[in-house]
């Protein structure tokens, strides 16, 4: 289980990152090949495979509020890759990220409750929210968010 304050060495680490880069000069530049294969899906339509994503799971015995991960959200959007959306066309060598201006932190927080008891149960509801955001990708947010699943097991 993990604690409310490994929250708070990541908002740390990324930003003693952050003040290192300060003053580097940061230039635009194409994605690597591998992010513009991820960004314009690289399953054929045939295959009717979702897009791989990238997921990390963390437990909580006491997990955070919405609100407690708003600095965090913060402090991600200083970086360009996390702050901005993948455009270009499928098939070609263009894809670049592009800016879609402000962002509302509170739009890359997502909240869900579930029942779940078992092992088989969370790896249920964990693959429905796979599949679920794998099939949206909004043009105005960056294509990741915080999901706070919130078992609601103790409560029926």
């Amino acid at each position: 289980l993990v604690s409310s304050s490994f929250l708070i060495t990541i908002l740390i680490f990324l930003k003693v990152r952050k003040d290192e880069k300060k003053g580097k000069e940061t230039r635009k530049r194409r994605m690597s090949f591998t992010s513009a294969n991820m960004a314009m899906g690289c399953m054929p339509e045939k295959a009717k495979l979702s897009d791989p994503i990238i997921n990390i799971l963390i437990t909580f015995e006491n997990p955070p509020k919405e609100d407690d991960l708003i600095p965090l959200v913060e402090t991600l959007f200083e970086y360009d890759r996390l702050s901005q959306v993948p455009k270009g066309r499928p098939g070609f060598t263009d894809w670049r990220l592009e800016s879609v201006g402000d962002i509302d932190p509170k739009r890359m927080i997502r909240s869900v409750n579930v029942v779940c008891e078992t092992k088989e149960e969370w790896a249920e509801v964990i693959q429905q929210q796979h599949v679920e955001r794998s099939s949206i990708r909004k043009e105005d947010l960056p294509w990741w968010e915080f999901l706070l699943l919130i078992n609601d097991r103790d409560n029926d």
